[in-house]
């Protein structure tokens, strides 16, 4: 999986993870969490709600994340 071998490559194993998907019907984040605790990597965890549902909460945002099917 790219976003594990990503992580792998730039990501100190002490260092605190949230992985996320575009919206709660995705579990791809999940999946991952999972991956990278059996790593070794102790502080992660999965957003599940995902982005979609940080941008309808008004929460800070930059790049695509502000993308309009964010709304729905």
């Amino acid at each position: 999986d790219q976003a594990v071998e990503l992580v792998q490559k730039s990501v100190d194993k002490d260092a605190e993870i949230v992985v996320y998907c575009s919206n709660y019907m995705c579990t791809a984040s999940g999946m991952v969490c999972k991956q990278l605790k059996a790593l070794g990597y102790n502080k992660v965890c999965a957003y599940e709600a995902g982005i979609a549902e940080w941008y309808q909460q008004g929460l800070p945002t930059k790049g695509p994340a502000k993308s309009g099917y964010l709304n729905h």
